[in-house]
């Protein structure tokens, strides 16, 4: 008989691996709020964008949809479609080598 070990938040919460990940993305955006708040110098504020897939998606919203009503260029629509675009290749990898596994 299989025991039951409790409810799961997620797969990400079953390993130490997954843990680390999502600690990573929460300290990614924790810093992009941070930067956002000033502590951040403008130079770097669109690369620690990139690094995370919620952010690089808020970063393309915020350059083309806010950025065109507004009328002012934010300039890091490049670095929010390479962010973007590289999380969902990585994704799509990991999915591939743990299906094959």
């Amino acid at each position: 008989m299989i025991k039951d070990s409790g409810p799961k938040v997620s797969a990400a919460g079953t390993s130490s691996t997954g843990a680390l990940a999502v600690t990573f993305l929460v300290g990614i955006d924790a810093s992009v709020v941070a930067g956002l708040a000033g502590s951040l110098s403008p130079d770097v504020l669109p690369l620690a964008v990139v690094l995370s897939s919620v952010s690089a998606f808020r970063g393309l919203v915020l350059d083309l949809v806010i950025g065109a009503v507004s009328g002012r260029d934010t300039g890091s629509t490049l670095h929010g479609l390479v962010g973007l675009v590289g999380w969902f290749c990585g994704s799509l990898l990991a999915a591939v080598v743990t299906v094959w596994d």
